[in-house]
C-alpha cells in the first residue's frame, strides 16, 4: 500500500492511550489496570514500514483498537519518510478483509 495521509477519523470511544515505544514500529494499548489489550510491531526497511504482527484480545475486538493501531503504524512510517506499508496475514487469521479496508492489496 502506498502511504498517504489518512482522511478517515475513527470513533475514538477507548479510554486508554496508544504508546509507540522506541524507534520500532510497536505500540500497545493498556487497560487502566494495566493489562495489554492489543498490540503491533513490525520494522521499517527501505522507505518500508512492515507490520509483523497485529494482536488485539478477543474480547476486545470489533471496537476499533486494530483500526487505531494500524494508523499509528501509518502515521509512524509517514513520520518516518516512508513511502510504502506491507504485511502478510494467512487465511487461518480471517484478517484479509481488515487490511482491504485499510486499502492493502
Amino acid at each position: 500500500m502506498l502511504l498517504k495521509k489518512q482522511r478517515k477519523k475513527v470513533n475514538d470511544n477507548w479510554d486508554g492511550t496508544i504508546s509507540i515505544l522506541g524507534e520500532v514500529p510497536s505500540a500497545r494499548i493498556p487497560r487502566r489496570n494495566g493489562e495489554i489489550v492489543g498490540g503491533v510491531n513490525g520494522s521499517i526497511i527501505f522507505r518500508s514500514i512492515y507490520t509483523a504482527q497485529l494482536w488485539v484480545d478477543p474480547a476486545y475486538r470489533k471496537q476499533g483498537l486494530g483500526l487505531r493501531l494500524m494508523q499509528k503504524v501509518l502515521e509512524l512510517g509517514l513520520e518516518k519518510g516512508c513511502t510504502m506499508a506491507t504485511l502478510c496475514t494467512m487465511d487461518f487469521q480471517e484478517a484479509k478483509s481488515f487490511y482491504e479496508k485499510l486499502g492493502y492489496q
